[in-house]
C-alpha cells in the first residue's frame, strides 16, 4: 500500500510492505534531506530473488497520516519510493491496514 507521508519533515512516498522484515529507506532520499547514517552489513533479499548489502543505515522519523514514530531504515537504491516501513513496523506500530479506504489504522498494543 503506498500513501504519501514526511520522512524527517520532508514529502515522501512510503510504500508499506508486510513482506519486508525491516524498514528502508533509499539512498538518493536520504543523501538529499542530509539523514545521518551509520555503518551497518546486513543483506537484504529482494522480492525478484537477488540478494543486495545495505551497509548504511539511519533513524527516520516518519508522519504518516498524522501517526509520527522513529525507526531504523536500511539504506538501499530504490528509485520511486522513499521509504519502505517494513513488518517490524507494523508490529511496533500495531498498525491495522484498511486497504478499502488505502489508510492506516493505530491497534493497540497488547503485552
Amino acid at each position: 500500500m503506498v500513501f504519501a507521508g514526511k520522512a524527517n519533515g520532508s514529502p515522501a512516498t512510503f510504500l508499506v510492505n508486510s513482506g519486508a522484515t525491516q524498514c528502508f529507506v533509499d539512498s538518493a532520499y536520504a543523501q538529499a534531506h542530509g539523514l545521518v547514517q551509520s555503518l551497518a552489513h546486513s543483506q537484504v533479499h529482494l522480492a525478484n530473488d537477488l540478494t543486495q548489502t545495505a551497509s548504511m543505515k539511519t533513524t527516520v522519523h516518519l508522519e504518516i497520516q498524522g501517526h509520527k514514530i522513529s525507526i531504523t531504515c536500511y539504506v538501499l537504491d530504490m528509485q520511486e519510493i522513499e521509504v519502505v516501513p517494513g513488518d517490524n513496523w507494523l508490529r511496533q506500530t500495531a498498525a491495522v491496514m484498511d486497504y478499502g479506504n488505502v489508510s492506516r489504522h493505530s491497534g493497540e498494543k497488547r503485552a
